[in-house]
């Protein structure tokens, strides 16, 4: 099912998704790294920012954040970050998807199986490359207070 606007020259084609929501959970980040505008600047090299789980960071759970993040769906989705502090010093940061959309390997399309696939069996693959090992480098000298993505109000 989608959503679009009404136009007079209304179209039954399913309009292409670019972006999606995503919750992810970054892992194993440094205690100096550990705060809302820095988390949200290491997000941001995954993609858009958009909320954060809890209003202030937990002292229990240091080194883990849940972010909601919208990604573009034409990027890989690295496994890990690296971030580098204002000293320099390069930390990797874990990444986990809460979830990730499955594309058709036949078409490379969101939404169904190579089973429902309506393209010509003998038609072009697609690589996915969601699964293959991918690190990202986040630069953390920009990760000031007033240079950081902002995020919505928490969930």
């Amino acid at each position: 099912m989608f959503v679009a606007s009404w136009t007079p020259e209304a179209s039954l084609a399913i309009p292409e998704i670019k972006t999606i929501p995503v919750w992810v959970t970054l892992k194993k980040i440094p205690n100096i790294l550990y705060s809302i505008p820095r988390i949200s600047h290491i997000a941001s090299g995954l993609g858009a920012p958009m909320a954060i789980h809890k209003p202030r960071l937990d002292l229990i759970l240091m080194g883990k954040a849940n972010i909601l993040v919208e990604v573009e769906l034409s990027k890989a989705f690295p496994s890990r970050t690296a971030a580098d502090d204002i000293n320099g010093v390069i930390s990797m940061v874990d990444v986990e998807y809460a979830w990730l959309p499955s594309k058709c390997s036949r078409c490379g399309q969101l939404g169904h199986k190579v089973k429902r696939c309506l393209q010509e069996e003998n038609g072009p693959r697609v690589v996915d490359n969601t699964t293959k090992e991918t690190v990202l480098m986040v630069d953390m000298d920009v990760a000031g207070a007033s240079n950081s993505v902002p995020i919505s109000k928490p969930l």
